[in-house]
């Protein structure tokens, strides 16, 4: 799942190689230490992608798209709704 959110922002297979050496480090994700949570995971994976990408929110157009995508769709559910 990392891989392809980072392939989602950027094209650099460098960067995308070494993104996943330093996400391969996080020693839960080798089996090495099992007291720790998925979001507590998800969350380091995050902050490594924010400093690849150098970007606080790396994501933030694509939950633009998304959100837009979105109300389009529930307009064409619910024209009177909105």
């Amino acid at each position: 799942m990392a891989i392809s959110a980072m392939r989602s922002l950027t094209s650099d297979e460098k960067l995308i190689k070494e993104f996943l050496c330093e996400i391969l480090e996080i020693p839960s994700l080798r089996g090495l230490y099992w007291n720790i949570t998925s979001p507590e995971v998800i969350e380091r994976v995050m902050e490594k992608i924010m400093d690849a990408m150098d970007d606080p929110d790396p994501f933030s157009s694509l939950t633009v798209q998304q959100n837009q995508r979105m109300m389009v769709n529930r307009a064409k559910l619910d024209p009177g709704g909105l």
